[in-house]
């Protein structure tokens, strides 16, 4: 059950992700697909804070805004102190924190929350929704030469992982249901 000031956290990781909506990758969009994806993970981790693990959801990129490199940190900071302006106990701030600290590609968090908001944001990379509305992007639509470039390179990355850079066996299973579907799709449009 979120909290009024729940709420609020949440309704302002919103605002800020839509005021910084011009990354096409990491916007309000891809948040809501991250906390989707992180409710269904969280259906098989009952011991896991949900509260917890919604916020750090919502505020995982949060700081890509500002950083790019080290916006994990940077996200995990700026929650931290909306969090507690907003008087929530150290327990909690620091759980959200270390949530979303770890969830780069090359990191492993230490937390339950931490394994589920990492493992929701790596399964947007093979959403096929995700790479529709990008595509559908005026960034990509004014820069088509460009865009091919950069969707062949992270179609490159992405067929290098596998199911095993995923922390949860969960996570592992939707990877492996999800990605035949996505390497069809990504190499269909790859050769337009």
């Amino acid at each position: 059950m979120h909290t009024i000031n729940d709420r609020k956290m949440i309704n302002q990781a919103k605002s800020l992700l839509v005021e910084a909506d011009s990354d096409i990758f990491h916007g309000i969009h891809h948040a809501k697909g991250v906390v989707t994806t992180a409710k269904e993970i969280l259906k098989y981790y009952p011991q896991a804070d949900k509260r917890v693990v919604i916020i750090a959801a919502w505020w995982h990129d949060v700081g890509r805004k500002d950083v790019q490199e080290g916006h994990e940190q940077h996200s995990a900071d700026l929650v931290s102190a909306e969090l507690a302006k907003l008087n929530y106990d150290k327990v909690f701030i620091d759980k959200v924190a270390d949530a979303i600290k770890f969830h780069g590609l090359s990191m492993h968090p230490t937390t339950i929350e931490g394994q589920i908001i990492r493992d929701a944001d790596k399964l947007k990379y093979i959403s096929i929704p995700r790479w529709k509305r990008v595509l559908k992007s005026p960034e990509y639509k004014s820069d088509v030469a460009h865009s091919k470039h950069a969707l062949l390179n992270f179609r490159d990355k992405v067929f290098r992982l596998d199911s095993s850079m995923l922390e949860l066996d969960i996570s592992k299973q939707i990877y492996d249901y999800q990605f035949p579907k996505f390497e069809y799709y990504i190499n269909k449009i790859a050769k337009f």
